[in-house]
């Protein structure tokens, strides 16, 4: 589901909770300049290629040709991770420009590998 191994005491909403964190970096990710990944081929192959596996899968089976909202992208992250019923919260934080995704998550990527 998420990267990393979590101890076998963590409960199950702890893990949906921690899924859901990484759905809302991996969708800041792909929301970087208001979505213009959908649009701008650059940017976009930058997506497909990303160190992420996640990003990469996503950038893919986004559809190219206009910006990509935070429902679409909540909706395909949410997806790829299993989490049903989930992309509505995790879209919603996602609208809030208030943070950045670097901000946000407080992430080192190569420790989500």
């Amino acid at each position: 589901m998420i990267p990393g191994e979590l101890p076998d005491w963590a409960s199950a909403e702890t893990r949906q909770s921690l899924a859901r964190d990484y759905a809302v970096f991996v969708g800041r990710i792909l929301l970087d300049d208001d979505g213009a990944a959908g649009w701008d081929w650059s940017v976009n192959g930058q997506l497909r290629a990303h160190e992420l596996p996640l990003v990469a899968q996503v950038a893919t089976a986004l559809p190219r040709g206009r910006a990509w909202s935070p429902h679409r992208v909540a909706m395909a992250v949410c997806d790829a991770l299993d989490l049903h019923g989930a992309a509505f919260t995790v879209a919603e934080r996602l609208r809030d420009k208030s943070l950045s995704h670097c901000e946000y998550a407080k992430l080192d990527v190569s420790a989500t590998q």
